[in-house]
Parts: structure tokens; sequence; C-alpha cells
């Protein structure tokens, strides 16, 4: 979790807000997402106050996703919703889980307090 903590952090200071702290107990309920899950591996979003979103952070893809989305500007005109999260200002907690499917697949998942990625808001 190392390697998902340091990423989201790399991706806040890019765009300076404030890094995330770890929460074990948000580490704990997306593992459980994650084993309801096991299965499909499919990841639906369950709930406003705690939303689950996919990792983007291995090896720098996040890093990388930030420069072909047209960000920090704010003006991606795509779908980025798993970036805004991990860099929303007024998200200062994260917990992630990680397992492999039934399917083989690995499959990756973190939970945000408090969530961002409001409707006509900016995440910074």
């Amino acid at each position: 979790m190392d390697q998902i903590m340091e990423g989201h952090n790399m991706a806040r200071e890019a765009v300076g807000v404030p890094p995330l702290v770890w929460e074990q107990n948000l580490a704990t309920y997306a593992k459980a997402y994650l084993e309801y899950r096991r299965h499909d591996c499919k990841l639906i979003y369950l709930s406003l106050t705690l939303s689950a979103k996919i990792s983007l952070l291995v090896q720098g893809s996040l890093l990388r996703m930030l420069s072909t989305l047209g960000l920090p500007k704010n003006n991606a005109g795509k779908d980025c919703s798993d970036y805004t999260q991990v860099v929303w200002r007024t998200t200062i907690r994260v917990g992630c889980g990680q397992i492999k499917c039934d399917g083989g697949d690995i499959f990756t998942a973190c939970e945000y307090y408090p969530p961002g990625n409001y409707v006509g808001a900016k995440p910074y």
C-alpha cells in the first residue's frame, strides 16, 4: 500500500493540495467491498459518503493520466472522476485494499473521507 499512498500524494503535490493520511478503517471497508466483488471484479459506486474508486496509481499511471487529460487546469472534457477524487482538496484520509479476483485479475479500490466529486465543484 506504500506505493498507492506515494502515488496519491505525488498527484496531490503536483496540484498543490496537502497529502492524504492513511486510515485503517477505510482500508478495512475497501477490502470488504473487494471481497464482496471477488467473483466478478466489478466496481460499483455504493454511496455518496464513502466512494470506492479504482486506484490508477500503479507505476505512475495516475501522473501520466494527469498530463493526457489536460489537468491540472480542470478542463479535461472527459470523465476523470477517479483522478479528481484522488486530488480533491477537502479529502484528508484514504484507505485502500487489493485482492486477486477469481478470474486472476488484481482488483484495487480505495475509500476516501470525506468524499469528493461534488457536481459543480472543482477539485482544488
